[in-house]
């Protein structure tokens, strides 16, 4: 194997983790900085900081409830052969008890 080759994969393979997690650390940065702004606020009250820091804590809040809802599902399908025998065994056993 050549040197630069291997380079390479692990420069695409770091690539490919970083954008996955793009939306990740776009959360993480929205979490800081209003949490910053409100400490600013906080520590010197202004008007300006406080309307900044409310717009800031709304729009994480839609990013954190998007992030959460990329990691939590109601239902998880799966399309493997042994959920469909089992999900076919299950009807059956329903349609013969209420014979």
């Amino acid at each position: 194997m050549d040197g630069s080759f291997i380079l390479l994969s692990v420069c695409v393979c770091v690539c490919v983790c970083v954008v996955r997690n793009v939306f990740d650390w776009l959360v993480y940065s929205l979490l800081t900085v209003s949490f910053s702004v409100h400490m600013a606020d906080v520590f010197h009250p202004s008007v300006h900081l406080h309307i900044i820091s409310l717009r800031l804590f709304s729009i994480t809040v839609i990013f954190l409830w998007l992030r959460l809802m990329k990691h939590v599902r109601a239902f998880r399908y799966t399309h493997t052969h042994t959920n469909n025998t089992i999900q076919l065994q299950t009807l059956k056993f329903i349609e013969a008890s209420t014979l």
